[in-house]
């Protein structure tokens, strides 16, 4: 936190760390054990029967100097389990505004970073995709397709790719 405190208004800033949801409702396991002790006998959530998303959910990006609360547009893109690097301006003290989100299928992510007076496009990925035998090789074809902007419904928008980060703690 001490880092993005010392951050200046307009000027492009490198955050990494872990992106995680917080949520309110989803019952802690820490919490059960410290009112049953180790004689309990933890039962599964019912998934099916209560959602645990609220509106008062947060996402958070977490490194060795703190937690940095994220600010999405009004669609409110969530994103699940993904460790990735975010390349954003600061807007405010505390909180990262994060441009608009494309979800090209469950696994990639584009995002659209501004730089000087242009949008590029920034391509998160996860990690877990790759390197593993039982994964679908036409998960490889996808990523390369929107890529070379085949994909994509303006294919002059593959120009724009700025970066494009595999996110994962395999990787």
């Amino acid at each position: 936190m001490e880092r993005m405190v010392k951050a200046k208004d307009g000027v492009e800033s490198v955050i990494v760390g872990i992106l995680f949801k917080e949520m309110k409702l989803k019952p802690s396991i820490l919490q059960e054990y410290a009112k049953h002790g180790a004689a309990m006998m933890p039962n599964p959530p019912r998934r099916a029967e209560k959602l645990y998303a609220d509106e008062s959910d947060m996402l958070i990006l977490e490194d060795e100097t703190g937690r940095i609360p994220l600010e999405f547009p009004e669609e409110r893109e969530i994103l699940k389990d993904l460790r990735e690097e975010f390349l954003v301006s600061t807007k405010r003290e505390h909180s990262q505004a994060v441009p608009t989100l494309y979800r090209v299928d469950r696994q990639t992510l584009l995002f659209c970073h501004r730089r000087s007076a242009d949008w590029l496009l920034v391509c998160i990925v996860s990690g877990l995709c790759f390197g593993d035998e039982t994964v679908n090789p036409l998960y490889a074809d996808l990523l390369l397709e929107t890529l070379k902007g085949a994909a994509l419904a303006d294919a002059t928008e593959n120009f724009k790719l700025a970066h494009v980060i595999v996110a994962g703690v395999l990787v």
